[in-house]
């Protein structure tokens, strides 16, 4: 279940380091497959949600203990745009330290002169 998806169907999740499996891609391919059907559950979610819904709380805990408590619309944009943001950028940062061009996101990128 992708985090989109467990937040817009429970009022809390209880983390368990002990029980935590992480996810790990057997190729490129399998990683590229898993993201976009990931986004593609998060964006089913997030269309299928109400501004009520966006505004009700939503509890984070590790081991029964809560670390935070936010309204669900705000933790669906930290955890999943905000998230992606900040590791597009953690790239943009190695590629320029590698000399390779940075990929247009969207649009021309400030290295491009035009």
């Amino acid at each position: 279940m992708a985090w989109g998806e467990s937040i817009f169907s429970k009022d809390e999740f209880d983390f368990d380091p002990s029980s935590f499996k992480p996810y790990r891609a057997a190729s490129p391919a399998d990683l590229l497959k898993t993201f976009d059907a990931r986004a593609a559950e998060c964006k089913r979610a997030l269309a299928g949600s109400t501004d009520a819904a966006l505004s009700e709380p939503w509890r984070l805990k590790i081991m029964g203990r809560v670390r935070f408590e936010k309204p669900r619309g705000a933790v669906f944009r930290d955890f999943t745009l905000s998230h992606i943001i900040h590791h597009r950028g953690q790239l943009s940062v190695y590629l320029r330290l590698l000399n390779v061009p940075v990929p247009p996101s969207y649009g021309p990128t400030a290295d491009e002169q035009g």
